[in-house]
Order: structure tokens, then sequence, then C-alpha cells
């Protein structure tokens, strides 16, 4: 396995921990998925989860554009801010229990088309779960909703499909975009590999140098994604945040929104986003 592919498959574990396998904590089902496989590409363990299902769930995850979104559901000030019922956050919870189990059972059969599966399964969910918001909190709740991920995921969000729809892009400037991102996360891997491959660094020296390379290495990101963009996307990008929110879950906070200086924020426990996973 290819350091840059160990690299990428520990970004996803964590993005996994986050979105998918806390689900299954709930469940008691999370021996279900997280064994680690005993071979190589291919190779799979029964009610285990081998490479091959890993790369097909990471695929299916930065194509459900909608999912990604709804993610934010997961912070309680997010929740909060929005004004979701107790209720209607129930009816979410049971939601996503049963596309757990779903899940769960799509991983056991194993099928050829495994990412189909499962990108239908996150697509169906994040439709009802839209629909039920709407119905029952409003327009409103959906279009903060945005506005805060927006402001979570700063220029990078205008990866996501729905996303650069509202912002306005065009289908070709949503690729130009696409790539303009991709080119700025390979930047941060080779920044990752160059720097855990020092040999003369203790680990926690590397993860200091770390901590401080992808800061300014976000930072300059987004920047040079947003004035990529024309003035006319630059300002609707603004509008669509709202009002600035200062509870998201990250360790550094625009003081911009989407641009400027940042300040670093202290580590609450909250998962931690590199703006890692974008909806197609």
């Amino acid at each position: 396995m290819s350091s840059l592919f160990s690299l990428q498959l520990s970004r996803l574990n964590q993005s996994l921990v986050r979105s998918v396998l806390a689900l299954f904590v709930v469940l008691g089902c999370t021996s279900a998925i997280a064994q680690p496989p005993p071979g190589g590409r291919g190779s799979r363990s029964k009610g285990g989860m081998n490479r091959e299902m890993m790369e097909a769930l990471h695929e299916a995850m930065q194509n459900a554009c909608e999912k990604e979104i709804l993610d934010m559901l997961r912070f309680p000030p997010v929740l909060e801010e929005i004004q979701l019922s107790d209720e209607l956050q129930k009816d979410l919870q049971s939601m996503r229990i049963e596309a757990g189990k779903d899940l769960i059972e799509i991983f056991r059969e194993q099928k050829p088309d495994l990412k189909k599966q499962i990108e239908s399964l996150f697509k169906e969910l994040s439709s009802n779960a839209f629909k039920k918001i709407e119905e029952t909190a409003g327009e409103r709740a959906v279009d903060r909703l945005y506005g805060l991920y927006m402001q979570h995921r700063r220029a990078e969000s205008i990866r996501n499909r729905l996303v650069a729809k509202r912002v306005g892009l065009s289908d070709e400037e949503l690729k130009a975009f696409r790539k303009r991102v991709d080119a700025e996360r390979k930047k941060r891997e080779a920044a990752v590999e160059k720097i855990m491959g020092m040999p003369n660094l203790e680990f926690k020296e590397k993860r200091k140098r770390l901590e401080d390379q992808m800061h300014s290495m976000r930072e300059a990101a987004n920047e040079k994604l947003l004035q990529s963009l024309s003035q006319e996307h630059r300002d609707k990008f603004e509008e669509l945040q709202g009002t600035p929110f200062d509870k998201l879950p990250r360790r550094w906070q625009s003081s911009g929104r989407g641009g400027g200086r940042s300040k670093e924020r202290p580590d609450s426990g909250r998962p931690k986003s590199d703006s890692g996973s974008t909806g197609a």
C-alpha cells in the first residue's frame, strides 16, 4: 500500500468515524464494518470491512452532496441555531438509524454494485430528510443550514453541486472550480507526507508542524479559490452564508466568513474538518 493511499485511508477512517460509525455505535453494530481486512484489495473477511468496501463508501460519500450538508445536524449548536423541534430531531434520528441498518445489510451482501447501492441509500435518506425539515421547520431552516455549511467549509463548500447551484456556477464553471479545489488538496497531502517523512522529528513535533502548515495552507487556498470566482459569484456566496455564526465545529474560524484572516480556536473536542469530502 503506497504512503499516499495510507494517508488517504487514514483520513477516510476519521471521516467514517464521524459520519457513519458513530451511528453504528448507537446501534451496537460497529463490529459489522470496523474489522480490519487481513489482506489487500479485494480481500474480504466475513462481516468485516475491506479496502474495496471502504473505497466504495468513500466515493459514495463524496457523491452524496445532500448528506454532506445534513451532516451539519450532528452538531448541537447547529440544531439549536436552525431551531429544529425535539420531535423533528427524533424523526431524523429514526431515519438515520434505519439507513444505518440498511447500510450494514449492504456491506454484508457485498454485491458488485456496492457503490451504487450506497449512493442510492444516501440519496433516499437525504431527500427524505430535507423534505421533512422543509415541511416541519420551513424553508428558512433549510437556507440557514446551507449557510452554516458554507461558513463551515468556506470556499471549498462551492465544490458541492447544490451549493454551486445556489451561488450560480454553471456546470463548466463548477468543473473548473473542482479541479482547483483538488489541486489545493493535493498540495496539502504532499505537505503532510513531507512532514511525516522527516526522520529526525518526534511525532509531537510533526503534529505541531502539521497543524501550523495546514492552517496556513487552508487560509491561502480559501483566498485563492475565492479570487478564482467572479465578483458576482463572490457576492452571492457572501450573501448565502447569512449571519456569522461563531459556534461552528472547527479549530479555526474566519473573521470574514468567506475569507480573510482566521484565528485558531481552542480544541473543543468536537469533530474537526479538513473539508475532505464534498458532494458531487
